[in-house]
Protein backbone atom coordinates (compact mmCIF):
# COMPACT_ATOMS: atom_id res chain seq x y z
CA UNK A 1 0.00 0.00 0.00
CA UNK A 2 1.33 3.92 -1.48
CA UNK A 3 2.35 5.85 1.51
CA UNK A 4 0.85 8.91 0.08
CA UNK A 5 -2.26 7.41 -1.27
CA UNK A 6 -4.57 9.82 -0.51
CA UNK A 7 -5.03 13.29 -1.93
CA UNK A 8 -6.06 16.13 0.07
CA UNK A 9 -6.69 19.81 -0.34
CA UNK A 10 -5.68 21.11 2.89
CA UNK A 11 -3.56 18.86 5.48
CA UNK A 12 -4.31 19.60 9.56
CA UNK A 13 -1.19 17.56 9.95
CA UNK A 14 1.31 20.67 8.93
CA UNK A 15 2.82 23.17 11.35
CA UNK A 16 0.72 25.92 11.13
CA UNK A 17 2.63 28.24 8.87
CA UNK A 18 2.60 25.69 6.03
CA UNK A 19 -1.35 25.79 6.26
CA UNK A 20 -1.65 29.16 6.78
CA UNK A 21 0.21 29.35 3.68
CA UNK A 22 -1.85 26.71 1.84
CA UNK A 23 -5.32 28.88 2.86
CA UNK A 24 -3.44 32.14 1.41
CA UNK A 25 -2.23 30.76 -2.15
CA UNK A 26 -6.08 29.28 -2.63
CA UNK A 27 -7.12 32.84 -1.29
CA UNK A 28 -5.13 34.43 -3.77
CA UNK A 29 -5.78 32.61 -6.57
CA UNK A 30 -9.60 33.61 -5.80
CA UNK A 31 -8.94 37.36 -5.72
CA UNK A 32 -6.25 36.98 -8.48
CA UNK A 33 -9.27 36.00 -10.85
CA UNK A 34 -11.83 38.30 -9.23
CA UNK A 35 -9.82 41.73 -9.01
CA UNK A 36 -7.74 41.06 -12.55
CA UNK A 37 -9.53 43.16 -15.30
CA UNK A 38 -7.29 40.97 -18.13
CA UNK A 39 -8.54 37.04 -16.86
CA UNK A 40 -7.10 35.96 -20.11
CA UNK A 41 -4.02 37.50 -19.60
CA UNK A 42 -0.87 34.89 -19.50
CA UNK A 43 0.59 36.30 -16.58
CA UNK A 44 -2.82 36.48 -14.89
CA UNK A 45 -3.70 32.73 -15.85
CA UNK A 46 -0.13 31.52 -14.81
CA UNK A 47 -0.26 33.21 -11.31
CA UNK A 48 -3.84 31.45 -10.97
CA UNK A 49 -2.76 27.81 -11.76
CA UNK A 50 0.67 28.46 -9.50
CA UNK A 51 -0.90 29.48 -6.60
CA UNK A 52 -3.62 26.63 -6.72
CA UNK A 53 -1.09 24.04 -7.55
CA UNK A 54 0.93 24.96 -5.02
CA UNK A 55 -1.36 25.05 -2.08
CA UNK A 56 -2.32 21.47 -3.25
CA UNK A 57 1.30 20.23 -3.45
CA UNK A 58 2.10 21.63 -0.16
CA UNK A 59 -0.99 20.28 1.45
CA UNK A 60 -0.15 16.56 -0.51
CA UNK A 61 3.40 17.27 1.41
CA UNK A 62 5.72 17.81 -2.26
CA UNK A 63 8.33 19.70 -2.76
CA UNK A 64 7.37 20.80 -6.06
CA UNK A 65 4.11 22.77 -4.62
CA UNK A 66 6.18 24.55 -1.87
CA UNK A 67 8.41 25.66 -4.59
CA UNK A 68 5.47 26.80 -6.78
CA UNK A 69 3.77 28.74 -4.38
CA UNK A 70 7.01 30.20 -3.33
CA UNK A 71 8.35 31.07 -7.11
CA UNK A 72 4.65 32.35 -8.09
CA UNK A 73 4.66 34.31 -4.36
CA UNK A 74 7.62 36.27 -5.20
CA UNK A 75 6.95 36.86 -8.87
CA UNK A 76 3.37 38.15 -7.77
CA UNK A 77 4.43 40.25 -5.23
CA UNK A 78 7.29 42.65 -6.95
CA UNK A 79 4.31 44.29 -9.42
CA UNK A 80 2.24 45.06 -6.41
CA UNK A 81 4.89 46.35 -4.19
CA UNK A 82 5.82 48.39 -7.06
CA UNK A 83 2.38 50.10 -7.55
CA UNK A 84 2.12 50.02 -3.97
CA UNK A 85 4.99 52.77 -3.83
CA UNK A 86 4.58 54.35 -6.95
CA UNK A 87 0.58 54.86 -6.68
CA UNK A 88 0.32 54.58 -2.31
CA UNK A 89 -2.25 52.03 -1.48
CA UNK A 90 -3.65 50.97 -4.47
CA UNK A 91 -4.26 47.70 -3.35
CA UNK A 92 -3.10 47.20 0.32
CA UNK A 93 -5.22 43.88 1.31
CA UNK A 94 -3.90 41.78 -1.61
CA UNK A 95 -0.25 43.30 -1.20
CA UNK A 96 -0.67 42.02 2.42
CA UNK A 97 -1.74 38.91 1.62
CA UNK A 98 1.15 37.96 -1.02
CA UNK A 99 3.87 39.18 1.48
CA UNK A 100 2.38 36.90 4.13
CA UNK A 101 2.60 34.12 2.36
CA UNK A 102 6.05 34.80 1.22
CA UNK A 103 6.75 35.22 4.79
CA UNK A 104 5.07 31.94 5.67
CA UNK A 105 7.22 30.26 3.17
CA UNK A 106 10.02 31.08 4.03
CA UNK A 107 10.11 31.24 7.79
CA UNK A 108 12.71 28.56 9.10
CA UNK A 109 10.30 26.08 10.53
CA UNK A 110 8.66 26.06 6.97
CA UNK A 111 11.69 25.58 5.05
CA UNK A 112 13.25 22.90 7.73
CA UNK A 113 9.78 20.74 7.84
CA UNK A 114 9.33 21.26 3.81
CA UNK A 115 13.45 19.60 3.55
CA UNK A 116 12.96 17.10 5.87
CA UNK A 117 9.04 15.63 5.15
CA UNK A 118 8.00 16.50 1.61
CA UNK A 119 8.25 14.39 -1.16
CA UNK A 120 9.91 15.37 -4.25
Amino acid sequence: MSQRSTFRWYNRSLPSLLGGAVIFSYMQAVFILLSSRRVGSLFVGIAVLGFFLGAIGISNERRWGYSAALAVGLVWLEPQIEALVRYSALDIPQTAISAGLVAMLLWPESRDYQGAHFAP
